[in-house]
């Protein structure tokens, strides 16, 4: 009898200890969220990342039976995601597993009225946990003008640029020419450039004959004026000495 009692006592002491440890991870339980975007603006083409967390921070789970904190994204006020579970990090003991209150992710902003026009729209998180709780936390995005690039233009069908950009129009009259600017600055002197090849010599030009003929001439006459010169002094002089 006392054996039966025993065992029937550590029974139940057993059965309390098991549902003094397990409770606490058949439900999870969410106190507050943060979510933050990035970038803070673009345009319609922008992918914008998105991290929240939400608290407690980390947590365990039942995997039987158990769940995770989920959420919920609204860009205004339409849904972009939905129940997005946590990132389970690690199988724990037993039948638990751990894991964080947080979700990293990117979308791109609908291209649709009212979400695409420009200006500041909401971005909204909600975390709801399975024992009831939930926490939200809002942030902005600015959307700003937006030009596409040529080769956005390429891709469209010809029968809608022609509805958009409409028919051609006719030929304006030519404009008057503009009066002349004003003459700019001279610009600075360059660097001297580098000295040329030497050329190849050239030919001997012809020998100057007339010059010489000419100089030779001239010379001979220059020697008949001296002897005549001379001998005029030589005649003077013997007169003196009579």
């Amino acid at each position: 009898m006392n054996r039966s009692k025993g065992l029937m006592f550590f029974s139940v002491f057993l059965l309390s200890s098991m549902i003094m440890t397990i409770p606490s991870g058949l439900c999870t339980t969410v106190t507050g969220a943060t979510v933050d975007v990035y970038p803070k603006q673009g345009d319609i083409t922008t992918e914008i990342f998105v991290s929240v967390r939400g608290e407690p921070y980390k947590g365990g789970i039942v995997t039987v039976s158990g769940d995770v904190p989920v959420l919920y994204l609204f860009y205004d006020d339409k849904i972009i995601v939905q129940r997005m579970k946590s990132r389970i990090i690690s199988r724990g003991y037993g039948d638990f597993s751990d894991y964080e209150c947080s979700f990293d992710f990117t979308f791109n902003i609908p291209n649709e009225y009212p979400y695409s026009e420009l200006g500041i729209h909401n971005i909204t998180a909600v975390i709801e946990a399975s024992d009831g709780t939930s926490a939200n936390a809002t942030t902005t995005f600015e959307i700003i003008n937006y030009i596409p690039p040529p080769e956005w233009w390429e891709d469209l069908p010809e029968d809608f640029i022609d509805e958009i950009t409409g028919p051609q129009g006719m030929t304006g009259d030519k404009g008057d020419t503009g009066s002349q600017g004003i003459q700019g600055e001279q610009g600075q002197i360059g660097s001297q450039g580098l000295q040329g090849e030497k050329g190849d010599k050239g030919d001997t030009g012809p020998y100057p004959n007339e010059a010489v003929m000419f100089n030779l001439g001239i010379s001979a006459i220059s020697v008949i004026i001296s002897i005549i010169a001379l001998s005029l002094v030589y005649k003077m002089k013997k007169k003196l000495e009579t």
